[in-house]
């Protein structure tokens, strides 16, 4: 991505990228990466992008909250013998998608 849209050689670039979880949508979508490269060609020198919490959710990608409903079981010896995973968020034109499966209205 960085090596397209800004004509760099993909082997001049070197990512140093930390993923510690709770990127509230971002770990989806990358597009900090090309900022951060932009910033280091700009100024001919490796940077360190860092957004706080309020740029992150005033730029971040919007994405509708969902469901995931969690059932098991297990037997006398900790075994996992029964799984079931259901996961439902609301999708585009506002109707209920379920994980795998067509939009339901």
């Amino acid at each position: 991505m960085v090596a397209d849209v800004l004509k760099i050689p993909k082997d001049k670039i070197a990512l140093h990228l930390t993923r510690s979880g709770g990127g509230f949508g971002r770990r989806l979508s990358q597009d900090f990466i090309i900022e951060a490269a932009a910033i280091a060609q700009k100024v001919s020198a490796p940077v360190k992008l860092t957004w706080n919490r309020e740029d992150d959710l005033r730029h971040d990608h919007y994405r509708p909250g969902g469901l995931h409903f969690l059932k098991g079981g297990v037997d006398a010896s900790g075994k996992i013998v029964a799984w079931k995973n259901n996961f439902f968020s609301f999708g585009n034109g506002g109707g209920l998608a379920a994980a795998g499966g067509p939009q339901l209205r």
